[in-house]
């Protein structure tokens, strides 16, 4: 539980979330949000929220350390300038990780609701907190070599990319038929929505926002070793693949990914690239369901549920890439330790 503490002026919450936005240009949104948090502060070694319990809150850090802690895995730190809370509010589900304070803290506080609520009243601000939060998503991704940071769940969320069978529940899938299959030859509205509604990222989205989405995607067949878009090209639409396995390479970080069946090539970081970082080329005959991302954001606008749906994508995806990152720097740790007793061959 947090203590009292005296409220911060709204204009000192206003520059304390300009300075937090990192370059998001606020608006209307930083009103807002003052008005809605609240100042909690944690002295050392309080609790600030357990594993296992509702995540209804996200904290600001204004001041202080706080680590992030599940048994058997390496804790995750956060300091002043970071969100605590968010992967959780934004994957809608109870807190994955136990929140302690490692030394005083005193953070602002807002309701997972009030959140919500201040992104559906802003798009602007959503759409550039999108970006931002996709461009960042991509400079940790790039820091995790050779996968680039794309674990299973995110590039193959079925055995090499071939879907399992979807649940019988789903109205979609039930009125195309047993199976859940899609045909070979071009697809159609209905089956190119029973596809996006295959993509584990989008499956909290109504049949409405899919059907928008499909009716403005282009259909694209790739023969193998055809390219679906070079490094350096510019990066204006994103890529769902619905037949095939797209292969992303880079050389410089060396970062190889395979993306299958139901996934977003590059996946939501795609969303933060002006230009492409890696070159896509189909390692098999592929079909991908191309969407311009100009469209994309008008869709977010009309359909609030999509904004959901991606903020709970990126936000998988960041959690994915934190544990590689934190494997990563624990195989290097034992390496070098290793190599501490390391001895010269005898002559």
């Amino acid at each position: 539980m947090s203590d009292s503490a005296e409220p911060s002026s709204a204009i000192a919450r206003q520059l304390f979330l300009r300075t937090f936005s990192a370059g998001v240009p606020l608006g209307s949104a930083a009103a807002q949000l003052s008005r809605v948090m609240r100042d909690e502060v944690f002295p050392a070694g309080a609790t600030l929220y357990r594993r296992g319990e509702a995540s209804d809150r996200i904290f600001f850090l204004v001041k202080g350390k706080v680590s992030l802690a599940v048994d058997g895995m390496p804790p995750w730190i956060f300091e002043a300038g970071a969100s605590v809370g968010l992967l959780d509010v934004l994957q809608d589900r109870s807190h994955r990780r136990t929140a302690t304070a490692l030394s005083a803290v005193h953070a602002l506080s807002l309701t997972a609701e009030d959140y919500f609520d201040v992104l559906e009243d802003n798009f602007e601000f959503t759409r550039n907190s999108i970006v931002k939060i996709a461009e960042a998503l991509h400079a940790l991704k790039m820091s995790i070599a050779p996968s680039g940071g794309f674990g299973p769940d995110i590039a193959t969320p079925s055995s090499r990319g071939r879907p399992t069978a979807e649940p019988k529940s789903d109205p979609l899938r039930a009125a195309f038929g047993a199976g859940g299959g899609l045909p070979a030859r071009p697809l159609n509205l209905v089956e190119r929505t029973i596809a996006l509604r295959g993509v584990p990222a989008l499956k909290s989205s109504g049949i409405q926002a899919l059907t928008s989405m499909a009716g403005l995607m282009d259909e694209r067949g790739l023969a193998p070793g055809e390219a679906l878009f070079s490094q350096g090209e510019a990066s204006s639409a994103i890529y769902f693949v619905v037949r095939g396995l797209i292969e992303l390479e880079r050389r410089d970080p060396l970062i190889l990914a395979p993306f299958g069946e139901r996934t977003l090539v590059g996946g939501f970081a795609s969303l933060g690239l002006a230009e492409h970082a890696f070159t896509a080329r189909a390692r098999e005959a592929s079909t991908v369901l191309e969407l311009d991302k100009e469209d994309l954001f008008d869709l977010l606008e009309l359909h609030f549920e999509l904004v959901r749906s991606i903020f709970a994508g990126i936000a998988a995806e960041r959690e994915q890439a934190l544990l590689l990152k934190a494997a990563q720097q624990a195989s290097e740790q034992r390496g070098a330790a290793d190599s501490l007793f390391d001895v010269e061959p005898a002559a």
